[in-house]
């Protein structure tokens, strides 16, 4: 029904009823007959309620056809938030805003922080259905011969698992507003999708090939029982490899992402000095452990461009720790707003730097005579699959973990704070005694250092 079907009376041309007055209106223009009409009777007054809602329906219609559309977050600004580390400076959409408002979410810095995490998750999940298409691909390639069922089913287990990702984390788009439930869904998709490619590669090969039938097939195409052996333990070892470099982004995105998540926690809350203390110590057993992840691709195709971006990339977190009187203190909002970017823009330098050295050592660099990375993989080392699947896999993982570790991190820092506030009186005199021994030891110590240097 249109706004321009009044109800008229029959009786009484030229006059209207107005269903927001609740009167009789003459018709502009025309010509009205000589009285208003009467009281309405039973039957007008049933029409005149059918109208009155037909009207109230299409003013409802209208005012929501008509209603401007309210702007949401766009593209660049999900990717900006996605890559900055400053959690607590996001600047939300209007939608964002409004949605956050009715969810009951009213304070500004978990505003931030929520609008943070979804961007951060919409960014990372393309890439992660990226990586889930092209593992079941990988999976797809491998061949079955000689495997046991229970080999058969592993072929496509880590497949499954790294499925599990995306959907933890569409589960918290969905439910971005809300922290607690959505947080606990995604923590459990990401822990299963690493416990269960851990759990695969403890399985003995025995378990995953029939191994006599392989020994059996070899000693019948006039292998010795050594020869047949030795073959044998090539295969073991060589699986053992493929093992190592499948579990390669599972084990370089846990440690990154604490990191990374207790980075974005110090810049949320700068007064904690929890989440600073985790990057300085987590930092120095990154750095090693990625030299030690990158030492089996380096003896098998490593030159001195490698050595070196794996060398910048290593250092990367020891500036945590060089900068640990920026990192370790408490500081107030305005403080951390000043000196937490200055202190991880070099960081940000540097594995730029080291990541480009290494895209360029793979596109360049040649082992005995084949290319490390190309399209045949019986004249590359890696192929464009694995290289792509493995980059894919590191990169969404890499997201999804910041955003995992984040929330821990948010979780232990709230622990920390309600512990402090319920601390029994007497508990918390023994704590200041213990805490004022160990500052004079360690003035003490520090007099005694002075004088004698």
């Amino acid at each position: 029904m249109s706004q321009s079907t009044p109800y008229v009376d029959p009786a009484y041309p030229g006059w209207y009823w107005d269903p927001t007055t609740q009167q009789w209106h003459p018709v502009p223009g025309q010509s009205i007959a000589p009285q208003q009409p009467a009281a309405p009777t039973a039957e007008q007054t049933q029409q005149l309620a059918q109208y009155v809602a037909q009207y109230q329906q299409w003013q409802a219609n209208y005012a929501q056809t008509a209603a401007p559309r309210i702007q949401g977050a766009t593209i660049g600004m999900h990717l900006k938030r996605a890559i900055d580390w400053n959690v607590s400076d996001v600047m939300l959409s209007p939608r964002e805003k409004t949605q956050l408002d009715a969810a009951g979410v009213g304070e500004p810095r978990m505003q931030a922080f929520l609008a943070w995490r979804r961007s951060t998750m919409l960014m990372a999940l393309p890439i992660l259905l990226l990586g889930v298409i092209l593992s079941f691909v990988d999976a797809g390639k491998k061949g079955t011969d000689g495997r046991t069922d229970l080999g058969n089913l592993v072929l496509w287990l880590p497949s499954i698992s790294l499925a599990l990702v995306p959907i933890g984390a569409w589960v918290a788009i969905s439910r971005w507003t809300e922290l607690r439930k959505s947080s606990r869904t995604l923590i459990i998709c990401w822990a299963l999708s690493i416990v269960v490619p851990l759990l695969i590669a403890l399985l003995p090969i025995d378990a995953i090939y029939d191994v006599d039938s392989v020994r059996a097939t070899d000693i019948a195409n006039g292998l010795t029982a050594s020869q047949a052996g030795a073959d044998i333990f090539s295969a073991r070892v060589l699986l053992a490899v493929q093992y190592a470099l499948a579990l390669l982004p599972v084990i370089i995105t846990v440690p990154s992402g604490v990191i990374k998540g207790a980075g974005r926690v110090k810049f949320l809350f700068p007064a904690a000095a929890l989440p600073g203390w985790f990057l300085i110590t987590v930092a120095p057993f990154y750095s090693i452990f990625l030299v030690v992840v990158f030492v089996l691709i380096d003896q098998i195709v490593g030159n001195f461009l490698l050595v070196v971006g794996v060398g910048v990339l290593a250092f990367t977190p020891w500036l945590f720790v060089l900068r640990r009187k920026v990192y370790g203190r408490s500081m107030s909002i305005a403080e951390a707003q000043a000196e937490l970017p200055k202190a991880g823009r070099l960081g940000g330098y540097l594995t730029f730097a080291g990541f480009a050295l290494v895209v360029i050592f793979m596109l360049t660099a040649k082992v005995e005579g084949m290319r490390v990375v190309g399209s045949d993989s019986n004249k590359a080392v890696f192929s464009y699959l694995q290289v792509g699947r493995t980059a894919v896999e590191v990169f969404g993982r890499n997201l999804i973990t910041a955003v995992v570790f984040c929330m821990i991190f948010l979780s232990m820092v709230f622990a920390e704070w309600r512990a402090m506030q319920e601390l029994r009186p007497d508990i918390r005199a023994e704590h200041d005694m213990e805490m004022q021994a160990l500052r004079r030891y360690t003035d003490a110590h520090s007099a005694s250092a002075a004088t004698n240097g």
